[in-house]
Formats: structure tokens, C-alpha cells, sequence
């Protein structure tokens, strides 16, 4: 994982200069650091115990919310850090020190609140409850994501995350060509087959299947990094797809499906 802009706020934090503007971008690059090396200390623990092992969040955060709780953890870390500073204020200027000392950091934080709880490791296979607890990446895999409704909770839930969506929009923007963004609504929306498959214009319904087909791995890939690289909670991403994708689809839509049916 890069940490190279988490170490530049760090740099601004420890010498007092991290302005108001700097404050969501910096607690963003926590979220990703505290999410990832929660799943790396999960994967060094799989191979330990040759088993399946819950994420060290999941324990942390059992019974409660795990955004608010992720929230509480970020506000601890950035304090946890800044007690710290005269350890590694000198690494700033040194990017590779730097990325490794943030990084042992926040493995050690986070295991350090786990022996405060007192939690044991267990290693069982967790089942997930049908619905909505199902991982959004596994949804879009199995198609699910075409079908189900959005619950209503998502709609009130979703002005916490109004800063960490602009974030995302602008990742999506940057990751994503124009060009492969109707394969996104295809894939990820509700109805997408039937209501954007008008995005291919005169094609046929089998030759917008086979093409849509051809690029679905894409789609995946890119859910993939959102969870994984960029820690990106299933929360949020519903709130993605629902609020900045489904515009940029029905945009796309009003452009270039003349005669279209809705």
C-alpha cells in the first residue's frame, strides 16, 4: 500500500499545519490504513492457523456500528500519532522509512485495542446473514446487484459519507475512461441490462450481452480495488452506486438513447 500521501499530512500534522481542507483527504488515508492492515493481520492469520480467521475489525467493533466505530478508531489514531511524533519526524523527508513506520504503526495500534478487549481470534468460517450484510463485490459477481432493491436506510445514511463520496467520484473519474462507464451501469444498477443497454446505440441485445460480457472482469477488478486498496466499506459503496453512478448513467442516457424506453 502507498502511503505517500498519508505521509504528507502527517508531515503537516506534526508541524501544526494541516489546514480545515486537509482534514477529510487525511482521515480518508486512515480509513484505507486501518481497513488494510486489519485484512493483512486476517491474512497472516489464515496462514498461521491454515483456517478461516475474522477481520480484527469485526472484533473491535462487535456490536456496534462499524462505521462510527472506524470513525472512533481513526480519531484515536491520528491522537496515538501525534503523541508519537518525536519518533518519526525525522523519517518524513524519507518516503520508504516513512510508509514502513506508518505501517507497523497502525498494525501494532490495532492489535494493541484488540488485547485491551481481551477478544480471542475466531477461527470459524463467519456467515454472512442473506441480504444485505453479503459482501457488495460478492453481489455484483453473482448479479444480485440488478435485482435487489436499495433499502431506505442507505438513503438517510448517506450524508455522513458526503465528503468520502466526492473522494470516490473523483477516484472513479480518474480510474475510469468515459468510454467503460456504461459498463458500470450495465452491471451495477438496477434494471441496467434493460434500461442501458441503449448506451451501445443499434447494437442487438446479444451483441450488447457479449460486449458487456467481455468486460465485466473490469467492473469486478475495479470493486475489488475499492475494497481491498482503498478500503471502501460496503456502506459507501452502495451510496456510490446510488447517488454519483446512477447520475452519471442516467446523463449518459439522456445524450445518447434518443428513443429509449425508461
Amino acid at each position: 500500500m502507498d502511503n505517500r500521501g498519508l505521509c504528507i499530512y502527517l508531515e503537516k500534522l506534526s508541524r501544526g499545519e494541516l489546514r480545515k481542507e486537509d482534514y477529510t483527504p487525511f482521515r480518508w488515508e486512515l480509513r484505507k490504513l486501518l481497513r488494510y492492515t486489519a485484512n493483512k493481520i486476517r491474512v497472516k492469520l489464515e496462514k498461521k492457523y491454515g483456517s478461516s480467521v475474522r477481520n480484527l475489525l469485526e472484533l473491535l467493533c462487535e456490536k456496534e456500528d462499524e462505521n462510527s466505530c472506524l470513525e472512533e478508531l481513526i480519531s484515536e489514531f491520528t491522537v496515538h500519532l501525534l503523541r508519537k511524533k518525536e519518533s518519526y519526524i525525522h523519517l518524513l523527508g524519507q518516503p520508504r522509512r516513512c510508509y514502513a513506520y506508518i505501517g507497523t504503526t497502525a498494525r501494532n495500534f490495532l492489535l494493541d485495542r484488540w488485547r485491551e478487549k481481551k477478544k480471542e481470534l475466531d477461527i470459524v468460517e463467519p456467515t454472512p446473514r442473506k441480504g444485505e450484510d453479503e459482501d457488495f463485490v460478492h453481489q455484483a459477481k453473482e448479479g444480485e446487484t440488478l435485482t435487489k432493491e436499495q433499502k431506505s436506510r442507505y438513503a438517510k445514511d448517506s450524508e455522513p459519507l458526503a465528503h468520502e463520496l466526492i473522494l470516490l467520484k473523483e477516484l472513479f473519474e480518474k480510474e475510469v475512461p468515459p468510454e467503460e462507464v456504461k459498463y458500470f451501469c450495465y452491471f451495477l444498477l438496477r434494471n441496467g441490462t434493460k434500461i442501458y443497454a441503449c448506451l451501445w446505440g443499434n447494437k442487438s441485445k446479444d451483441a450488447v450481452y457479449k460486449d458487456a460480457s467481455r468486460k465485466k472482469n473490469r467492473v469486478l477488478a475495479f470493486l475489488e480495488k475499492l475494497k481491498n486498496e482503498y478500503a471502501v466499506s460496503r456502506e459507501l459503496m452502495e451510496a456510490f452506486v446510488r447517488i454519483i453512478l446512477s447520475e452519471k448513467c442516467e446523463k449518459l442516457r439522456s445524450s445518447l438513447c434518443k428513443n429509449s424506453e425508461a
